[in-house]
């Protein structure tokens, strides 16, 4: 992620130092989700094991949504298109916000409040859920970047600032 961030690609560019924990967050979200996908699937595992490992995948969950709420602040509206609009904006709505990231939260979130033990079942759920929504959110993410660096305004956008800024005034520049 990291790497991604340090090109002149505009939609990778514009995350920063995000793009990093970003990436960070979501393997240890896939991570847990796979591990308690194959727990759930052989039946090698128990209640303890279940949730300690949805809780690594939700505490990863979390950070993946405040990092992603954290860059929408700081993004500049042509730069984020590509993740608004077209084929890779819904994969990105959808799969990998709706998915990945919503749909798991918003059920243990209910199994928490409702007292309930997640079962195997519920598992696999969201287990599945959450590493549909890794895969879209990477390719999304990559795609969508794609888009944005055939689009020269986006880059333009990303790298203006305002007079005195990141530019020197005309004043400063006849001195």
């Amino acid at each position: 992620g990291t790497l991604l961030a340090a090109t002149a690609v505009p939609l990778w560019q514009s995350w920063g130092i995000l793009l990093g924990p970003l990436f960070l967050s979501d393997a240890l979200t896939s991570g847990a989700a796979a591990l308690s996908f194959i727990g759930a699937i052989t039946g090698r595992d128990t209640i303890r094991a279940r949730e300690e490992i949805e809780q690594v995948d939700a505490i990863g969950t979390v950070a993946q949504f405040g990092l992603i709420v954290a860059r929408e602040t700081v993004m500049p509206p042509r730069v984020r298109k590509p993740l608004r609009q077209g084929l890779w904006g819904r994969v990105w709505r959808f799969g990998a916000i709706g998915t990945g990231i919503m749909s798991p939260l918003a059920i243990r979130l209910s199994l928490r409040l409702g007292g309930w033990k997640p079962g195997r079942a519920l598992s696999i759920a969201t287990s599945t859920l959450s590493l549909i929504g890794a895969l879209c959110e990477r390719f999304a993410l990559v795609e969508a970047g794609k888009i944005s660096a055939e689009d020269p305004l986006a880059y333009q956008e990303l790298t203006r600032g305002f007079i005195g800024e990141a530019r020197p005034t005309p004043q400063q520049q006849a001195a």
